[in-house]
């Protein structure tokens, strides 16, 4: 099992927040949307308490760290007179150009235990040799592979009886934008206060059709390489995890939402600082929650310094 008894693994805000920050922050909220006022200032937000009543928060600054479908969803419900699709929205790009983790296992059989049970469960070691692009392989960026070696015994006793060892190749295929892939709002489905809830628009590109072929092929020939005596091939499926790229950064307010400081073309004093304003995807379909938690410390570190409003 992974984790800790505090509930720290892979949670910066149990790890790097002091306890008092922490009991100070409200818990169990459902934020409607976001409320600006005629000049295109954010105003601040209206959200539920757990019994479901209805608040505002007024903020000088708004910063919205929801991610990849939670971002879009506040914004596109946050119309008003001055933004009819949704707030931070005159280029119409907010949902649109949702990129995820794709992944594909390849799972080879061996004759001898591997003993994985000796190890966390996470991939051990990773590949890039495919990480950069390369027009030969016809597709335009690259995939990395994680390795694993599964369970190979009942329990963690020497004497418990062996299963059947396997090792795993997981490959992570680099997502490219594409607008047809979006968060938009489902009108007929809501949340518990009536809310339009998210609904995710999602297929494979053909580029990442063909980047899936071609790292099941690498991964199988890996595999016969190190001796498995039989390959199984899983079905490639777009992961639910690390959505990125609904609301874009970009210099132009014609093509982006946010700007190089997070910070939305249209309303001054509102930020982004999740996983929403990537182009595309971070190299093979790297994890992006770190690279979100450090744009998010700039961003903290300039508020500091009293630099909210900045412009690039």
């Amino acid at each position: 099992m992974r984790g800790c008894c505090q509930g720290e693994y892979r949670c910066y805000l149990l790890a790097e927040s002091p306890p008092p920050r922490l009991r100070s922050l409200k818990r169990g909220l459902e934020f409607a949307k976001l409320r600006s006022v005629d000049s295109g200032q954010a105003r601040g937000a209206v959200y539920y308490d757990e019994e479901g009543n209805l608040h505002e928060q007024l903020a000088r600054v708004v910063v919205i760290c929801a991610n990849g479908i939670g971002t879009p969803r506040l914004l596109l419900n946050s119309k008003s007179k001055l933004f009819h699709d949704g707030l931070a929205n005159s280029s119409g790009l907010v949902g649109r150009g949702c990129m995820l983790h794709a992944g594909r296992g390849v799972r080879g059989i061996f004759s001898e235990c591997m003993d994985g049970y000796l190890h966390s469960g996470d991939a051990p070691f990773y590949s890039q040799q495919f990480h950069e692009s390369n027009a030969k392989r016809g597709f335009a960026r690259g995939h990395s592979v994680g390795h694993e070696c599964a369970l190979g015994r009942q329990s963690s006793r020497r004497d418990a009886k062996p299963l059947s060892p396997y090792h795993s190749c997981h490959r992570h295929w680099e997502d490219l934008p594409d607008e047809d892939n979006r968060v938009e709002l489902d009108f007929q489905a809501k949340d518990s206060n009536s809310v339009p809830a998210p609904r995710v628009v999602y297929s494979f590109s053909e580029n990442t059709r063909r980047m899936q072929q071609h790292g099941a092929q690498s991964a199988r020939e890996f595999l016969q390489a190190a001796g498995a005596t039989e390959i199984h091939d899983e079905e490639a499926y777009p992961w639910t995890s690390h959505f990125t790229g609904t609301a874009r950064m970009g210099n132009s307010p014609k093509t982006s939402v946010v700007n190089a400081w997070n910070q939305a073309h249209d309303v001054p004093n509102l930020f982004m600082a999740d996983g929403s304003f990537f182009r595309d995807r971070c190299r093979s379909g790297a994890d992006t929650n770190h690279w979100s938690i450090g744009l998010a410390l700039r961003r903290r570190n300039l508020a500091a310094q009293g630099r909210m409003e900045v412009r690039d």
